[in-house]
């Protein structure tokens, strides 16, 4: 139920860790109350993984050329 406010906590974390792609350990209490645990800077190269990784690296060389 409060899907879009993990994701925004999990942005703005990023952006203070200074990070272009990482992942979130986030836990979640059954009343909705949650707590990012840890983030991963090099997260495991799942499908979903290696997705975001083609498209993070495709935007950095369309960037540079």
């Amino acid at each position: 139920q409060n899907w879009d406010e993990i994701v925004n906590e999990c942005i703005n974390a990023l952006k203070a860790l200074r990070l272009d792609i990482a992942a979130f350990d986030v836990k979640v209490s059954k009343k909705g109350d949650f707590i990012i645990m840890e983030s991963n800077s090099a997260p495991a190269l799942g499908e979903r993984g290696i997705q975001e990784y083609t498209k993070i690296i495709k935007e950095w060389i369309d960037l540079n050329i």
